[in-house]
């Protein structure tokens, strides 16, 4: 997910992930993973809010092997 730097702090990404974690609730999911860039701790502090927790894994960026990303997971 990416939310345009002028529309952040407005609860689009809020809004986002909300909309998502009910559809997979609906759609009978047990579990909904991500991964997010370890550099955004705004990123990783919203996911974590919403429940999410790290799992330890860590891996480049597919296309960006300099930026990082961590994987999380929140059990629905």
């Amino acid at each position: 997910m990416w939310v345009a730097p002028s529309q952040r702090r407005r609860g689009v990404g809020r809004a986002l992930l909300t909309a998502v974690l009910v559809w997979a609730r609906e759609s009978g999911l047990k579990r909904v993973g991500l991964w997010a860039p370890v550099s955004e701790p705004a990123a990783v502090a919203l996911y974590s809010h919403a429940g999410f927790k790290g799992t330890g894994l860590q891996r480049p960026m597919p296309g960006n092997a300099d930026l990082q990303i961590s994987e999380m997971g929140i059990e629905l």
